[in-house]
């Protein structure tokens, strides 16, 4: 830039600055470098700059590190500007004052980097120079060689430091490329070729898979740009230059594989006959030959007669070799009689008399049927007897019949077994005729004249088939007929007897029930007969008489005699010793046992057939009272003393029903037995009916025939102060009560934390019988807030976490809960903005989130909005305006403070002013002048000024931001 100064119309001084690269000038610099030229043009000295150290005649003589003098002041020496300031393949920056930075190019590091480098000796390495120390060219940039396997740590440079497999390795400007010999790709992918960066390591090469897509027969080996495959055993590989039966093949490239095929061994080993024409069939690692109708095949282990012969490998077949049936040194089974060669496999062959050939072997003779072969007789056919070796089963009779036929007859009391019922006599006395061997498919079984259907004639069988006395009547089957037997207890019609034998044909008459009570002297004198049951009669005593022993009545079975020791005699109802041994029956005890020096009493009662037994004072018959009538079936107890507890004899009856839950008594006590007094207590819960006094359990009782009052449940709950405060009362189990606080409460004694809204035990207390309450255990108030009230499971209380530091306030409600509020910026999770809700007793509390206050309240277009700290929002309006009601572009709001929007930057808050001559320059910018392009503003010098740098005549200069 060249500067003019001048005066009255002449040039005085003329002054050069020169301006390198992107460096500025600073404008106050160059306004103390002019004043410092004219005050030297009109002598006028002043002060120096203030970075300057020695300052004579206002001018700068010296200066700090890092900046040289430039008149008045000091100005930044720029290193980067000297001779060789880095060396080659580098460029210089200017880093701050007294310093330079020096930066190897891409592809470049410094030569006296130690080794191995790292990721900052390779990427845009630098070094600093201070001042203007000379470049050392020892710190020269070098070309970095990335294919170096041992320049950099391992495996970030070069492609491998392994001989085994060569890889060429070609550096590029921030890597190398790594390229796998033929035959192989890098490790993981299908790529031969990579590119990777100085930090990226190489792994290593791998065989290229040359089967992978090769899916026939066989296997398949990779190799080094070729494939080795191997078809099943008995199969060739088809393929260029392949010749069969070779199974592998080495395919090399591209070269294709044509697949497995049979090897065909009739081809391999052809054989050919001149007379005759043979069958070959091909097979694994054989052949089959067949030999034509006529002819068999020779060979090892090979039968005589056979046409087929299987060869393995390369065995020799000797041809096919005529069949001759009558030869005997082959055929080992000829004719049994003269055998005829007519020609290859055809022969002619007779029999004996009695014999035919056998269809399926013409050398066999077989007998006609009826005749067998007799070795003896040479092997002539004589005729069987098929009864000796047949026969005709069991219980039958054979007879020989004519040729190949025998007789077969069942024996008496015995029919074929396809007959079931409905027999006639030609079923009985049937013949049946057999051919040869032919089995007997029924066999003789025996005849049941026990079955009512077995015979043709109705009840020509069986015993009938009535039952009597749910009994059946017996039934044992015989040759000619059946033997019937009628149950105990009944007869035969017509005859009573018992049972009889009916022959086939006879019908069976039935059965008659017996009566046991027409026998002679059927139970004796003063008793009387019956029958209730079949084959049986009771007799019974009448009215005053017994039989001996003290029975009342006897059973007979059958027709047995009455024996005259059995008859009844007279009762004697109080005689203790009716019956021998004495059994109790009669009489009242012993009548020589004493009770209190009294005797029990007897009364005998004949028209009941009994007898009462009266015991003396202070003694009672257990269960009975003395009215009773003790039958002569039962034996009399005896006395025992009187117990005024007794249920039976006085105890603590009551004159209505007064049940009490089971397993609960009224309790009786008394102090003397021969006493009649005793105390009644009701069972725990219970007090005696009436009374007003809750602890009045007991009523004392006296004489016999007085009854207790009975006893009523205790309500509990009516006890003063029954269950404290903030509770309810209930009874619902006898002998307690169970206090519940109300709802937000619990009991004091369960503690003020670990709480657990679900167990009752919290809120319930039993308190057994009439205890009185424990204030210990009174009701207090749940205290909502505490997050540890229901052993910290987030029922109750706001949470324990913390937001920007502040926790979240909560407040307890008895009724509703807890009201918890998120602290300032903060909404509760789930809702946009909600940052106080209410939460029941029980419902978890679920945390704050950061409102988005920009997505809530920002809104405009001419502005953008950006979320800062907790609770603020800051908005940066667009180039050239600024946020109302300031000048700054950016403004930070807190929560929901409403944005007011941006208008435009008012530029001449920077003015106008001319700083040299101190004339008044207006300023105009886009709000005042709709002319005025945004983020400008313009300076309008006044009448006979020109803006410095314009030509001469211009009023205005525009100026950005």
């Amino acid at each position: 830039q060249t500067l003019f100064i001048s005066m009255s119309g002449s040039i005085y001084i003329v002054f050069i600055l020169s301006s390198f690269g992107k460096r500025r000038h600073n404008p106050r610099c160059m306004l103390l470098l002019v004043i410092s030229l004219l005050s030297c043009y009109w002598g006028v000295s002043g002060d120096c700059d203030s970075l300057c150290e020695v300052c004579e005649d206002g001018l700068c003589d010296s200066c700090p590190d890092g900046y040289a003098p430039n008149g008045v002041g000091c100005e930044d020496i720029k290193e980067c500007l000297e001779e060789n300031p880095c060396g080659p393949f580098s460029y210089c920056s200017e880093t701050q004052i007294n310093e330079r930075t020096c930066t190897c190019l891409n592809g470049y590091h410094f030569a006296s980097s130690p080794k191995p480098l790292l990721s900052e000796d390779i990427f845009q390495p630098t070094k600093r120079i201070t001042g203007l120390d000379v470049w050392n060219i020892s710190d020269n940039c070098t070309l970095t060689d990335y294919c170096d396997f041992h320049l950099a740590n391992d495996g970030e440079f070069g492609c491998s430091d392994s001989t085994e497999i060569p890889v060429l390795c070609e550096p590029t400007v921030l890597g190398r490329r790594c390229t796998c010999p033929d035959g192989y790709q890098i490790e993981g992918t299908e790529s031969k070729s990579a590119i990777y960066a100085f930090y990226a390591k190489f792994t290593s090469c791998e065989l290229i898979d040359t089967c992978k897509d090769y899916d026939g027969e066989g296997t398949c080996v990779p190799g080094i740009d070729s494939r080795t495959i191997t078809c099943p055993t008995y199969k060739w590989a088809l393929g260029p230059n392949q010749v069969m039966p070779d199974p592998d093949i080495i395919l090399y490239g591209s070269e294709p594989f044509l697949g497995c095929a049979d090897i065909d061994y009739c081809a391999l080993y052809p054989y050919a006959s001149p007379s005759i024409a043979i069958d070959c069939v091909s097979g694994n690692d054989t052949r089959t030959i067949t030999c034509p109708e006529g002819y068999w095949a020779p060979g090892v282990n090979q039968v005589w007669k056979t046409r087929s012969i299987s060869l393995v490998g390369d065995a020799i077949f000797e041809g096919c070799e005529p069949i001759d049936f009558c030869d005997k040194t082959l055929n080992t089974e000829p004719c049994e009689s003269v055998c005829t060669y007519v020609a290859p496999g055809l022969h002619n062959c007779s029999c004996y008399a009695n014999a035919i050939v056998n269809a399926h072997d013409s050398t066999k003779c077989d007998c006609l049927p009826g005749y067998s072969k007799d070795i003896s007789l040479g092997g002539t056919c004589v005729d069987i007897d098929e009864c000796s070796l047949y026969g005709c089963g069991p219980n039958s009779i054979c007879t020989q019949g004519a040729a190949n036929k025998r007789l077969c007859k069942c024996m008496t009391g015995f029919h074929f077994s396809n007959y079931n019922t409905q027999l006639t006599t030609s079923h009985l006395n049937e013949q049946r005729t057999f051919t040869g061997s032919d089995p007997v498919v029924y066999t003789c079984i025996e005849n049941d004249y026990c079955n009512s259907t077995f015979l043709s004639s109705p009840q020509a069988s069986g015993c009938g088939s009535v039952t009597y006395d749910s009994k059946d009547v017996g039934c044992i089957s015989a040759p000619t007929g059946r033997h019937c037997r009628c149950p105990d207890g009944f007869g035969i019609i017509g005859t009573n007897a018992s049972s009889s034998f009916y022959s086939a044909g006879l019908t069976f008459p039935g059965c008659v029930d017996l009566n046991e009570c027409d026998l002679p002297n059927a139970c004796g004198p003063n008793s009387i007969c019956a029958t209730p049951l079949v084959n049986y009669r009771e007799c019974a005593c009448q009215k005053g008489f017994h039989f001996p022993g003290g029975y009342l009545t006897k059973v007979i079975s059958g027709n047995n005699v009455w024996v005259a020791s059995d008859n009844c005699t007279v009762n004697q109802l109080c005689n203790y010793t009716s019956d021998n041994p004495p059994s109790g029956r009669f009489g009242c005890g012993d009548p020589n046992l004493r009770y209190n020096n009294e005797a029990v009493k007897c009364y005998e009662e004949p028209e009941a057939n009994g007898r009462r037994c009266e015991c003396p004072r202070g003694y009672y018959v257990p269960g009975i009272r003395s009215s009773d009538i003790i039958p002569d079936t039962s034996s009399f107890a005896g006395c025992i003393l009187s117990d005024p507890c007794d249920p039976d004899y006085m105890g603590c009856p009551t004159e209505s029903s007064n049940p009490l839950p089971r397993g609960m008594l009224i309790g009786c006590v008394f102090e003397d037995q021969n006493s009649t007094t005793r105390t009644c207590t009701c069972p725990p819960g219970f007090k005696v009916k009436g009374a007003t006094d809750m602890t009045d359990n007991k009523e004392i009782l006296q004489g016999i025939g007085t009854y207790f009052l009975g006893c009523e449940d205790i309500n509990e709950c009516e006890i003063p102060n029954s269950c404290g405060y903030n509770a309810d009362c209930t009874t619902p189990e006898i002998n307690s009560r169970i206090c519940q606080c109300k709802l937000g409460f619990h009991i004091k004694s369960s503690g003020s934390t670990n709480l657990d809204p679900k167990d009752l035990s919290d809120r319930f207390k039993k308190v057994e019988g009439l205890s009185p309450w424990d204030s210990i255990d009174d009701c207090t108030e749940n205290d909502n807030c505490d997050h540890f009230l229901d052993k910290g499971s987030g029922n109750y209380g706001c949470g324990l976490s913390s937001y920007n530091y502040q926790s979240v306030t909560c407040k307890s409600d008895l009724q509703l809960g807890r009201n918890c509020s998120c602290p300032p910026g903060f909404a509760i999770i789930g809702t946009q903005d909600t940052q106080s809700t209410i939460y029941g007793a029980g419902t978890k509390f679920p945390g704050c989130h950061d409102i988005d206050e920009c997505a809530l309240y920002h809104d405009r277009t001419d502005s953008m909005c950006v979320n800062v700290a907790v609770n603020h929002r800051m908005i940066i309006c667009d180039n050239g305006t600024t946020a109302k009601p300031s000048n700054n572009a950016i403004i930070v709001l807190e929560g929901n403070t409403p944005f007011l929007g941006c208008t435009d930057f008012n530029e001449c808050i920077y003015g106008c002013t001319d700083i040299v001559s101190g004339v008044n320059v207006a300023c105009f910018e886009s709000s005042s002048l709709s002319s005025v392009p945004l983020r400008t503003r313009v300076c309008s010098c006044p009448v006979g000024y020109s803006p410095y740098g314009l030509p001469r005549g211009s009023v205005n200069v525009t100026l950005a931001g």
